[in-house]
């Protein structure tokens, strides 16, 4: 029951829309049949426990970023490009150029300096996706993001 809904709110509101035109849940892994009172019972029951498990597994996951960030450890996939190091001990120690994506980094930047700002049909997805990598890439390299006048000069070009 736990993927129908994420809140015990939206849970009780699905069984209500479908009570409404007299259908009921009947549940194939549960004994759970909304169509009386103690199954109605026990499918807010098993509802509330649903969302106090994410609501605690979501708890955990903010605890130990938050434990992760304090250690000053990197969140986070390395950017494209670049691939965590981690010293004997496990732990991570930085960051090291990946060849083969700073080759996908150049030549994307290639691209967009070709001209390369669209996809077949017209939609911006490709530039989109080309700037982003190419701002997290020099992000990685420059630890701030990239001049303003230099990204107003490329989507001027881009025109």
């Amino acid at each position: 029951m736990g993927r129908l809904a994420r809140h015990t709110v939206e849970a009780l509101e699905l069984a209500q829309l479908l009570r409404e035109p007299g259908c009921r849940l009947v549940g194939l892994s549960e004994t759970i049949d909304t169509g009386s009172a103690f199954g109605t019972f026990f499918y807010t029951v098993l509802a509330a426990l649903d969302q106090m498990e994410r609501d605690q597994i979501a708890e955990r996951t903010r605890m130990a970023l938050a434990h992760r960030a304090a250690q000053g450890a990197r969140l986070g996939a390395a950017p494209t490009g670049w691939r965590k190091v981690r010293g004997r001990d496990g732990k991570e120690t930085g960051l090291a150029v990946d060849p083969t994506g700073q080759r996908l980094v150049y030549r994307l930047r290639e691209l967009r300096d070709g001209g390369l700002t669209e996809t077949d049909d017209g939609a911006d997805e490709m530039r989109v996706t080309v700037h982003r990598l190419l701002e997290v890439a020099q992000r990685a390299v420059c630890k701030e993001p990239p001049c303003r006048a230099a990204v107003d000069r490329s989507a001027r070009r881009r025109r």
